[in-house]
């Protein structure tokens, strides 16, 4: 039951935070589409399209979700292209800052600021490839740790906020 509950926890987890980069590059894809579009630049769509994947990888993937937009910008007038350079460094930050630590706060179970501190810890220890292994890494963590706390209280080392069996992230934190 034990190996059982850890599968099922781990699968949880990974369901999460596959969950939370779904969520932040669809919103990136749509967000740079629509300034794209709004400036006036050709191949929005496409442009939006590459955002939304290069979302996926972190720290370097702003970057190739902004030059080729903004060079696509320049060749339309460099006004254009410090528009789009601002739009998209903005919503770079905002993502980084407040979307991120709440969204995979919420899909991993874990607080914001554990979220911050998981990625930059990952980050400074073992660079891009510590990013993409923190958030997993911290849940999986929170998941030991809330089977150890519980047994240790005489529980079956099961929470009961994690005892309904569910696979996926769940759509309400326990807190709710």
């Amino acid at each position: 039951p034990d190996a059982q509950h850890f599968m099922n926890a781990l699968s949880r987890v990974v369901g999460g935070y596959v969950r939370g980069q779904l969520i932040t590059s669809v919103i990136i894809g749509l967000y740079t589409t629509a300034v794209l579009l709004i400036v006036g630049v050709p191949n929005a769509v496409a442009f939006g399209v590459l955002a939304a994947f290069a979302d996926i990888i972190p720290l370097v993937g702003a970057f190739i979700a902004i030059v080729p937009a903004v060079v696509a910008a320049f060749q339309e007038s460099p006004t254009q292209a410090v528009i789009v350079l601002a739009a998209l460094l903005f919503y770079q930050q905002f993502e980084d800052r407040y979307l991120v630590p709440r969204i995979y706060g919420q899909t991993l179970n874990l607080p914001a600021l554990v979220v911050l501190v998981a990625v930059l810890i990952g980050g400074e220890l073992m660079g891009i490839a510590g990013v993409l292994l923190a958030l997993p890494t911290a849940a999986a963590i929170r998941v030991v740790l809330d089977y150890y706390l519980d047994r240790r209280e005489g529980g079956t080392g099961i929470p009961e906020s994690l005892r309904d069996g569910e696979v996926l992230a769940p759509d309400k934190s326990p807190a709710d």
